[in-house]
């Protein structure tokens, strides 16, 4: 048994020591056969094998009242052949009910501090136990210590790989908001610069004013109507697209000035409603423009 218990393992720690508690049982032909662990005033059943009827659901019996308060107490393995005869544990109720054999050695940490058992408990008082056994149940106990501190860890581990990760979702949500903050101090800006570009009041074209531009693309799309309120960008890249040519020069522009492009009579970079502006080379208009121009002023 001790072999086979030697040469088992797997990856989770529970599945181990839970496999040593059941062969400690089966060896002792089906005694109870308990991992417990000492916190306080309480020892607490970390596993039970082969439990009878009436421990079903016992989490833990107070220290005062369990055999293994002398393992615990002596940190060394524990044999009551009898407890009957033992004077103090003879009254307990545990007597009563069948458990009158214990053995008992200590779990102990990397300190070499005692903080639980690995015990069998029955009622074969008569099944006398020898130094055998209590060295076996000694090499058992420490295989179940090695099992628990490697839980422990892997216990440690999760937890700061969780907080790792719950730090980072936080910094990401921070990361977000202040992103979000940008974004939104942007929008702000640029509603504002819309704004300002719109010169004095009423000096931006309201949304469904009639575009003189009817060849120019955007104009043609929009149906040669303003873009409304918060799209003055497209309105001014329509102004200035070099391929549109103005269906009409206004009449009052005398021969020394520029011709005025029709679509700028509207709110353009800070100037007012109708206001005339002189174009640039490549928006004036072509050759025989002008001279229709000249022909229809003569």
């Amino acid at each position: 048994m001790l072999l086979e218990v030697s040469l088992f393992f797997h990856p989770d720690p529970e599945v181990s020591y839970r496999f040593v508690a059941d062969r400690l049982s089966a060896f002792y032909g089906g005694a109870t056969a308990a991992i417990t662990l000492h916190q306080g005033p309480q020892i607490l059943f970390k596993y039970v094998a082969n439990a009878p009827e009436w421990a079903h659901g016992l989490g833990g019996i107070p220290t005062e009242d369990a055999y293994c308060a002398r393992t615990l107490r002596t940190n060394r393995v524990t044999c009551i052949q009898d407890v009957r005869a033992d004077a103090e544990f003879c009254g307990f109720q545990t007597v009563g009910l069948g458990w009158t054999r214990y053995l008992g050695a200590p779990i102990r940490d990397t300190q070499g501090r005692p903080i639980g058992t690995l015990c069998i408990i029955d009622g074969n008082h008569d099944d006398m136990l020898t130094a055998h056994d209590q060295e076996l149940i000694a090499l058992l106990a420490m295989r179940v210590s090695v099992e628990l501190e490697r839980e422990r860890l892997f216990e440690e581990r999760v937890a700061e790989q969780r907080c790792a990760l719950e730090e980072r979702g936080r910094q990401l949500e921070r990361t977000q908001s202040a992103l979000q903050a940008v974004a939104q101090s942007l929008y702000a800006a640029n509603t504002i610069e819309d704004e300002r570009a719109g010169g004095v009041a009423g000096a931006r074209p309201r949304a469904g004013t009639r575009c003189a531009r009817s060849r120019c693309r955007p104009c043609r799309e929009r149906g040669g109507v303003a873009p409304p309120t918060g799209r003055l960008r497209r309105w001014r890249t329509c102004a200035r697209a070099p391929s549109c040519q103005p269906q009409t020069v206004v009449e009052s522009v005398d021969r020394s000035s520029a011709p005025v492009h029709p679509c700028l009579l509207s709110a353009r970079d800070g100037w007012t409603l109708g206001r005339r502006v002189r174009l640039p080379r490549r928006c004036a208009p072509r050759r025989h423009d002008t001279d229709q121009l000249r022909l229809g002023r003569s």
